[in-house]
C-alpha cells in the first residue's frame, strides 16, 4: 500500500462524480485515489495498471462489464475489494459474486468515506436505503424454497 494509503481507482461515466469522488476520498489522509477512468480503459487494465485495494464502479461501466467482473476480475484480482455505485434490486447477486460496497450517489461525504474503510478491511456495506431490496431477495428466496 502506498505511503501505507487505502489506494483506490474510482470508474464511473461521469468525469464530475470521478473528480468530486476523487476530491472527498483524497481529503481523508488514510485514502490516495490513484487513478479514475470513464471505462474506456477496461477494468482488468486499470486493476494491473493501479492496483487499487478499492475499486469504486459506476452503473453504466458496471452494465458493460457485469460478466467480466463476474467471471474473472473477482478471481484475478482477489485482494481488490469492489464497490459498485447503483441503485437497483442488484444487491443479493453482486454479494453473491463477490462485491464488498454497495454505494449510492447521494451519501454524504463521512459515509462515503467510512464505507470505502470498511470495504478496505474486507467487511460489506450497503447502504441502508438499499437495504430493503437484501430482505426483500432474501425473504422472496425463503418463500420459494
Amino acid at each position: 500500500m502506498e505511503n501505507n494509503k487505502i489506494n483506490v481507482v474510482v470508474m464511473d461515466s461521469s468525469n464530475i462524480f470521478r473528480e468530486g469522488i476523487k476530491l472527498i476520498l483524497n481529503s481523508d489522509r488514510l485514502i490516495h485515489v490513484k487513478a479514475t477512468g470513464n471505462g474506456n480503459k477496461n477494468i482488468s487494465e486499470m486493476l494491473q495498471t493501479h492496483e487499487p485495494n478499492v475499486l469504486i464502479v459506476g452503473k453504466a461501466i458496471f452494465d458493460r462489464n457485469k460478466t467480466d467482473i463476474e467471471n474473472e476480475i473477482l478471481k484475478d484480482y482477489p485482494q481488490t475489494k469492489i464497490a459498485i455505485n447503483i441503485h437497483d434490486s442488484f444487491v443479493m447477486k453482486a454479494l453473491k459474486i463477490g462485491i464488498h460496497g454497495y454505494l449510492l450517489r447521494d451519501m454524504s461525504e463521512d459515509s462515503f468515506i467510512e464505507a470505502v474503510k470498511m470495504i478496505h478491511v474486507g467487511l460489506y456495506y450497503i447502504h441502508p436505503k438499499l437495504s430493503h431490496f437484501l430482505v426483500d431477495e432474501y425473504l422472496n428466496n425463503e418463500v420459494n424454497n
